[in-house]
């Protein structure tokens, strides 16, 4: 693994990416990762279609509308569900918690020089994965309170009911920068607690122990991690805004173009989070060197 001031996050990202070009195998956990959400994405695709339609068509019958079962309005189904966090959250704690702790125990083997297979990193890390899952619940938690916190403050500015001035701007600009907003509030969460994995996975911490030295190491480095994780997420902002704008979305040529988007973010998002973790994991080691 190459070296790199931990004080200087470009300088991280620089190390992260020399060390995934060098390591090819880090990708192999995020690609499972994506697979299971691609997986997903068929299904929820061919969900209003025989066979499946036995299981989902009612569900869509009941909850969106039976017209959704038809072209084109299925897409507006497979686009809803696709983000829905009632396949996000459960595939963050339960899927990605996991392969994201497999990656990072990847780099610190290359950093050791430990030729471990995957096979053995996969029995490693599934020792810890119920700490692992714990602590994706924690971080989905605190998530859902600041975007609580969000939404009131968006139905607060909804509710103004100003036309012109101040308060007229501000309830603009408020209801304006809600996707920029969930996209700070999503880096930031990821921030607070990017030291979790690094210690649950190396030093075989349990969720308490882990909890409380991840601030510590926080205390001394969030801006620099908060830099690392955000530099990286910009190249997903422009996935995120596009998601959230119905009327460029709408203006799509055909709604199969939808498709596109979410697998295209899949791609980006793939490649963001090995980024970002493997510069979280980089610095966590050079960190327990000195």
């Amino acid at each position: 693994m190459s070296t790199a001031n931990t004080k200087q996050p470009v300088s991280l990202l620089r190390s992260a990416l020399t060390t995934i070009w060098a390591h090819p195998a880090i990708l192999f956990p995020f690609c499972c990762i994506a697979f299971v959400q691609f997986l997903i994405l068929e299904i929820i695709f061919f969900a209003p279609r025989y066979p499946l339609s036995a299981i989902f068509k009612p569900v869509i019958e009941k909850f969106e509308g039976p017209m959704f079962l038809h072209y084109p309005f299925n897409f507006i189904v497979f686009f809803k569900w696709a983000q829905s966090p009632w396949v996000q959250v459960p595939l963050f704690i339960l899927i990605a918690s996991f392969f994201v702790g497999m990656a990072v125990k990847t780099i610190d083997n290359i950093n050791r020089g430990n030729r471990a297979g995957m096979g053995d990193i996969f029995r490693q890390t599934l020792g810890v994965y119920v700490h692992l899952a714990i602590a994706a619940v924690l971080m989905m938690a605190v998530m859902f309170f600041f975007s609580k916190l969000h939404v009131l403050v968006l139905q607060r500015a909804a509710g103004m009911g100003s036309t012109e001035g101040f308060y007229f701007l501000a309830q603009k600009g408020i209801i304006l920068s809600a996707p920029y907003v969930n996209f700070l509030l999503s880096i930031l969460v990821t921030a607070l607690f990017a030291f979790m994995i690094p210690l649950i996975v190396i030093d075989k911490q349990n969720i308490f122990s882990a909890v409380r030295k991840n601030f510590q190491i926080l205390s001394s480095s969030f801006w620099s991690m908060l830099l690392v994780i955000l530099l990286p997420g910009l190249l997903y902002l422009p996935v995120m805004l596009l998601k959230a704008n119905r009327q460029l979305l709408e203006a799509m040529p055909v709604p199969e173009m939808w498709v596109g988007v979410i697998v295209f973010g899949v791609v980006v998002g793939l490649f963001v989070d090995a980024l970002q973790y493997t510069a979280i994991t980089t610095y966590f080691l050079l960190r327990k060197e000195k």
